[in-house]
């Protein structure tokens, strides 16, 4: 006797519909990984720096802590889901105020970027050097060690 399992899955919906985005808190970044493909989302994976006065025991190594944008929110499909690992910041390791990108275009940020200690998240190709930055995270303002990752929201500007 032969038996066979066939899983049929069936994807309704506009194609470009929003998703809600999955909680990839407390996940791996492999888990998290999976389940932002299952929703035809793309994986930002970074690293956010915390004091060691704030580093506790529990903190596993490859664990999301942080992600963007928050839990149930409707995210376009092929848009990026961000996710931050924590790590324990060294002596002497530089803490910093986050720039404010927002506003700037998307070819002036990746200059700046340049010889800044922070991290950039995004692939450099994701969106045209004229699109314009709409939000950001770290937010500005907020003190971050250097090497943390930062990701950018940007968007084209459409001619009126």
């Amino acid at each position: 006797m032969i038996c066979s399992l066939v899983f049929v899955v069936v994807l309704s919906g506009h194609p470009d519909a929003a998703v809600a985005m999955p909680n990839l808190r407390s996940v791996s970044v492999d888990r998290a990984q999976q389940m932002v493909e299952l929703r035809g989302l793309r994986l930002a994976a970074g690293v956010y720096f915390l004091s060691p006065n704030n580093w506790r025991s529990d903190i596993e190594p490859e664990t999301t802590y942080l992600q963007y944008p928050q839990p149930e929110a409707a995210t376009p499909k092929g848009a990026a889901a961000a996710i931050w690992t924590f790590r324990k910041a060294v002596e002497g390791q530089e803490l910093m105020e986050t720039p404010d990108f927002v506003g700037q275009t998307w070819g002036e940020v990746k200059r700046e970027l340049e010889d800044s200690p922070l991290e950039l998240m995004n692939d450099t190709a994701f969106c045209e050097d004229a699109a314009v930055v709409t939000d950001q995270y770290p937010r500005a303002g907020s003190k971050t060690y250097a090497g943390t990752s930062i990701f950018f929201v940007a968007k084209k500007e459409v001619a009126p």
